[in-house]
């Protein structure tokens, strides 16, 4: 698969998936979930010493929504205008304020140095160049900053067979548990699964490749927490989402 194809199945997969997307958000900045994030994002960027965020890939909003109204201040980027739609529509309706652009994460519209913190959360794995997009990470971001990426391996269970069996396991134990199938899984079309299939990042081991990335690029410390499902997931999503667990990564400028 060529990359023009690639970048085009990404940015019609975002387009689908937007108003649904933004659904799933609504029902988490509803819940508790917002307060377990802020917990965990400032234990390692206290808002008084690293106030200026970047979050890219910003989706229908989410961080600008929960980090704004602790007081960060927060530019959200998308590549996917019907994701930025979204995201100042839910801005509105919740009464805050952040800059919402259209960009991408492989070469940012800003100069270097510009941002305390850059956040993302389950979109390294869309990019087709993520070595490239953590240089520009890194190029943006203050020295003293910090990049947090919050991930998981998805897609692997495509490519590796253990995983495949874990995840199918988990599907059952869901399915027995709740007496339904975990909709977000399930509800894929063909062609949405032959897109996660195919992006590049779908087919190394992750957060190992990120860790090794970021050190060859020059990141002053780095540091990682392998699974932190049980501090910003309800339980449904634990189980259904058992043989990928999302990840921490950490990375100092």
């Amino acid at each position: 698969v060529c990359s023009s194809d690639l970048k085009s199945a990404v940015e019609k997969n975002w387009s689908c998936e937007a108003q649904q997307y933004s659904e799933n958000v609504k029902i988490e900045l509803e819940s508790n979930l917002p307060n377990q994030w802020i917990s965990l994002i400032e234990k390692y960027v206290p808002r008084t010493d690293y106030k200026n965020v970047l979050d890219i890939g910003t989706g229908p909003g989410f961080f600008p929504i929960i980090l704004s109204k602790c007081g960060y201040t927060v530019t959200g980027i998308d590549c996917t205008p019907a994701m930025l739609d979204e995201a100042k529509k839910n801005l509105q309706l919740y009464n805050v304020s952040a800059k919402i652009l259209h960009a991408s994460g492989e070469s940012l519209p800003f100069d270097d140095n510009s941002f305390d913190c850059i956040i993302s959360r389950n979109v390294t794995w869309t990019l087709l160049d993520t070595k490239q997009s953590y240089q520009e990470w890194l190029r943006v971001l203050r020295p003293g900053g910090k990049i947090l990426i919050f991930d998981a391996n998805w897609n692997l269970k495509y490519h590796d067979q253990e995983v495949m069996k874990q995840y199918q396991q988990a599907t059952k134990d869901f399915r027995d548990i709740f007496g339904e199938d975990y909709s977000v899984i399930h509800n894929l079309s063909e062609e949405a699964e032959n897109y996660r299939r195919n992006m590049p990042m779908s087919k190394v081991k992750r957060p190992q490749w990120d860790f090794n990335t970021l050190f060859d690029l020059g990141a002053k410390s780095i540091c990682c927490e392998t699974d932190v499902s049980d501090l910003i997931w309800g339980e449904k999503k634990q189980i259904a989402y058992r043989a990928t667990p999302m990840f921490l990564m950490v990375a100092e400028k």
